[in-house]
């Protein structure tokens, strides 16, 4: 595959237009950005493994891909703050940065296929996308992710063997952010293949640069399993397979065939969903339009499939457009082909379709964004309940999605921070109550349980019970509207008499009056 770049240029300077469009969408990822709130989920997470190796200590957070993080823990560690949420700040402040300078190398990789001119619009229909702006507020693993991979994209379409070794060098960076990286490895080979006759010469390199992202993976390996007793690369394949022939899932839908089908049906539906508002009409002409061009079609076609195949198996268990984002690079690169196409053809309207485009991301993008975005008030008053409600010294059952504040509430009632997650989580525990069915069972759970983070520790005997009003399980749903009945219930906080709207009971277990059956 001969990629050139194009010539006569129709721009004489990127370099003011390329920083304007990075400057803007930060700014405009900022005013999206709820600073007020905690993170919580799987950022929560991530937040503490990055503030643990910040102080110089492996982390008790489990975190299945570590890359970013430890990213993160470099900068946490030049900071110094006693607020939490000031960290919290850091980590969503450069994940926004992350997300906009990621216009550059797809610019780079635009203007392999395109003119200066088209390469800039490349690049400001990816900094504008509504869903990469919102995921980018949310300090997760999204935005180091992709830049990784689109600087892999560009480095692996030069000519030079050296640049190659920095592409498989950038996705197996990839893959410590975001384990479905190593999908990559073999689009890559392809890719190099495509452009590159077969030799002994370019077999060697191509050995060489195998050699090197197993290198960096297995080296990444080795320390996931000095600190959680796993690698989370191939042990995450090998559970990854089992789940797919042994899952409640694959019972479900009566085999791994059928389940891989549903997979595939969901991952169309929502590959068409990611398209709107922005690129439902300009993608699917454009990819139209690229299949005329073979050898373009080779590197989209080949980079594609390995990209959508994590997610064809992460559609067959769950529903989350986050799982296509990788492919808005792509998008982007598609999308010029009708641009130019109609520059080529049509060149008077050129300037109007142009101005389409930025018409279409100046009203689509933002009323996209106000429609998805939190609601923000919610949240706060979520955050507050938990800050109110939440004693320390607790085992307490988890109440999704609510429960996901509990530990930032904690810590808002410190001193000293930074502080470890040995420290934070030392005395509290939620404890994951999927599968019980009744009271009975929720009292005598005993044993080895895993908490929303992924810890498995002993627990005696929960301490307290959370109900709202729609409760998973379905049986807390009695403890909250027949309080009276559970004498061994002692309620300790009343969300509505403190004067919230939101609804939550806090209840303490008096072990020693329940009835010795129910304790058996």
């Amino acid at each position: 595959m001969n990629l050139k770049y194009v010539k006569n240029p129709t721009i004489k300077n990127p370099i003011i237009v390329l920083p304007t469009i990075i400057a803007i969408g930060i700014a405009v990822r900022f005013l999206f950005v709820p600073f007020e709130i905690p993170l919580n989920s799987d950022n929560f997470a991530y937040f503490m493994y990055a503030i643990d190796h910040s102080l110089g200590q492996n982390s008790t957070m489990q975190v299945n891909n570590n890359g970013w993080p430890l990213f993160v823990s470099f900068f946490f560690s030049l900071y110094n703050s006693d607020n939490f949420l000031d960290y919290m700040a850091l980590q969503r402040i450069l994940s926004v940065v992350i997300s906009s300078l990621t216009a550059i190398p797809i610019y780079f990789l635009c203007r392999k296929f395109f003119d200066e001119r088209l390469a800039l619009v490349g690049s400001l229909i990816f900094v504008f996308e509504p869903r990469i702006i919102q995921n980018s507020t949310f300090g997760i693993t999204d935005p180091l992710y992709i830049l990784l991979i689109v600087i892999g994209m560009v480095l692996i379409l030069s000519s030079s063997h050296k640049k190659n070794y920095l592409a498989f060098i950038a996705i197996a960076l990839a893959s410590t952010v975001r384990i479905e990286g190593l999908f990559l490895l073999p689009a890559f080979v392809l890719v190099f293949f495509l452009k590159n006759p077969i030799s002994k010469e370019k077999i060697f390199h191509i050995s060489v640069s195998v050699l090197i992202f197993i290198l960096i993976v297995s080296a990444v390996g080795i320390l996931r399993t000095e600190e959680f007793g796993s690698d989370n690369f191939w042990s995450r394949v090998s559970v990854s397979t089992e789940e797919l022939t042994d899952s409640p899932e694959t019972k479900m839908y009566g085999g791994t065939i059928n389940l891989v089908s549903e997979g595939l049906i969901n991952t169309f539906k929502f590959l068409g969903w990611s398209l709107i508002p922005m690129l439902i009409f300009v993608v699917p002409i454009g990819f139209v339009l690229m299949i005329k061009d073979r050898k373009t079609a080779k590197f989209v076609l080949s980079i594609g499939f390995f990209i959508l195949l994590p997610a064809v198996y992460a559609f067959s268990f769950a529903s989350d457009t986050r799982y296509l984002f990788p492919l808005y690079p792509i998008f982007a690169l598609l999308a010029l082909f009708l641009f130019r196409w109609i520059y080529e053809n049509k060149n008077k309207f050129f300037k109007i379709s142009l101005i389409s485009l930025v018409v279409l991301i100046a009203i689509s993008s933002p009323l996209f964004l106000i429609w998805k975005d939190i609601d923000r008030d919610h949240e706060s008053a979520v955050y507050e309940i938990m800050r109110e409600m939440i004693p320390s010294n607790v085992i307490v059952n988890n109440f999704e999605p609510e429960s996901s504040y509990v530990f930032s509430a904690g810590i808002s009632q410190m001193n000293n921070f930074p502080r470890t997650w040995a420290e934070i989580s030392a005395d509290t525990a939620i404890v994951q109550i999927r599968g019980t069915n009744s009271m009975e069972e929720l009292l005598t759970s005993s044993g080895y349980h895993e908490d929303r983070f992924g810890r498995s520790f002993l627990v005696e005997k929960i301490t307290h019970i959370v109900v709202k009003e729609d409760n998973n399980p379905a049986f807390l749903n009695d403890v909250f509207e027949n309080e009276e009945k559970y004498d061994y219930l002692t309620k300790e906080y009343d969300s509505k008499e403190k004067g919230h709207d939101i609804y939550f009971k806090l209840f303490r277990i008096n072990y020693e009056k329940i009835p010795e059956q129910k304790q058996q």
